[in-house]
Parts: structure tokens; C-alpha cells; sequence
């Protein structure tokens, strides 16, 4: 998290809508950035404060993507950790969530799109509350059986709350606007709970069938 910042905080950044995505804090995401606009956005962020705010675009937003689609109001502030420009000018970029902000005015005109945006309070629980790790254990449960060796792999298992949530949603295809849903809500807790909900009878119904299957008689036995 970005400790710099302060809850209901209003700062300046360049935004960077994408399709599909959806940035939780404390969730890295690496990205290619070929788009003149957006090699602006990354040249300018490396001068500065390394900051890019991550939102995700509306739908519909394919019919005016080279202008200026129009994106939901809640988006995730990231830092860009690592970078390396390519001799044609092109971007790779490692960005890491850090804060979650919501949009209150954009500029007009630049290369890119700007906005003035509040950075939104993140209530999470202690890594060290039972219920909490009791949730996550829970969730990567559930994640496991529905995304074998996904969770594990992106390193997001741990006691912290937060990154566990993003990451599950992603691996297990959680379609971006019940994303942005989970991203809207302040209470970490009570975003684990919410995707629990939904990967928890999917979980359930992925276990029933592996154990159906299981009793199953092979054919090919004598």
C-alpha cells in the first residue's frame, strides 16, 4: 500500500483504462505499452511519482477506444516497480496495486487522459485475526479446486487479505464487472466473503464431480 497516501485524499494521475482488468491493491500486474498515448503516460510516471491509475472500461467502449470510452468510476492506483524501454520506444512495465481511488473530475486534452481522483479508504483485517485466515484459507481452498496450482503459483497465499482476493477472482474467471464490484467495496473482509459466495458452490459442485468420478468403474478393466 501506498503509505504516502491518505484516505479521502484527491491527487492528479494518468489514467490507463484497459478492457477487462481490474487492479487490487497489493496485486502486481505487468503490462506492454506500445500505444503512443500510453508511452507518454509511462515516460511521464517514470519522471515522476511512478503512479498510473488502472481503470476499467465501460461497455461498449469498443466503438470510440482511440478517443475517450468511457470507464468506471472506481479504479486502482498503481506504482510501477519495474521498468524496461525498448529501443522503438515501446514499455514493459511491472506495476503493483497500491491504493484504490475513485474518479472525480477528468482534465481535458493531452496525450493521455488525466483526472483528479480521492483515494478510498481500505479497512482490512489484522494478518493475525483467526477469522480472517480462516477466510483465506477458505478462499484458496475453493480457488484450488476450481484453478489447480493458479493461487499457489501467483504467490498471493499469505496473510494478507487483500492481494488473496484479487488473485483468486482473476484465476478463477471471475468476469470483470463482478470484479469491479469486489473492488468497490472498502471492507476487505467483507470482499473475501462476497467471492467466497461465488467460488464456494462452484467449489462444492467441482468437488461432487470429481468424486463422482472417481467411484466411476473404468471400462477398460477386467
Amino acid at each position: 500500500m501506498d503509505m504516502a497516501l491518505e484516505a479521502g485524499e484527491v491527487i492528479r494521475v494518468g489514467l490507463f483504462p484497459l478492457p477487462g482488468t481490474v487492479l487490487f491493491p497489493g496485486v502486481p500486474l505487468p503490462l506492454h505499452v506500445f500505444e503512443p498515448r500510453y508511452r507518454a503516460l509511462a515516460r511521464d510516471a517514470l519522471a515522476g511519482d511512478r503512479r498510473i491509475g488502472i481503470v476499467l472500461l465501460a461497455p461498449g467502449w469498443e466503438a470510440d477506444y482511440e478517443g475517450r470510452p468511457a470507464v468506471v468510476p472506481v479504479g486502482g492506483l498503481a506504482v510501477i516497480s519495474g521498468s524496461r524501454l525498448h529501443p522503438d520506444g515501446r514499455y514493459d512495465l511491472l506495476l503493483v496495486g497500491s491504493r484504490r481511488f475513485r474518479i472525480l473530475e477528468e482534465e481535458p486534452g493531452g496525450e493521455y487522459r488525466r483526472a483528479r481522483v480521492r483515494i478510498l479508504p481500505e479497512r482490512a483485517p489484522s494478518p493475525d485475526d483467526p477469522a480472517a485466515a480462516a477466510l483465506g484459507g477458505s478462499l484458496v481452498e475453493a480457488a484450488e479446486l476450481l484453478r489447480p496450482g493458479g493461487i499457489r503459483e501467483s504467490g498471493a497465499v499469505g496473510p494478507d487479505l487483500g492481494p488473496l482476493v484479487g488473485v483468486a477472482a482473476a484465476v478463477c474467471g471471475l468476469p470483470p464487472e463482478e470484479r469491479q464490484e469486489l473492488l468497490a467495496l472498502d471492507d476487505v473482509e467483507a470482499r473475501a466473503r462476497r467471492l467466497l459466495d461465488v467460488l464456494g458452490p462452484r467449489a462444492a459442485r467441482t468437488r461432487s464431480l470429481d468424486r463422482m468420478l472417481s467411484r466411476r468403474p473404468d471400462p477398460g478393466a477386467n
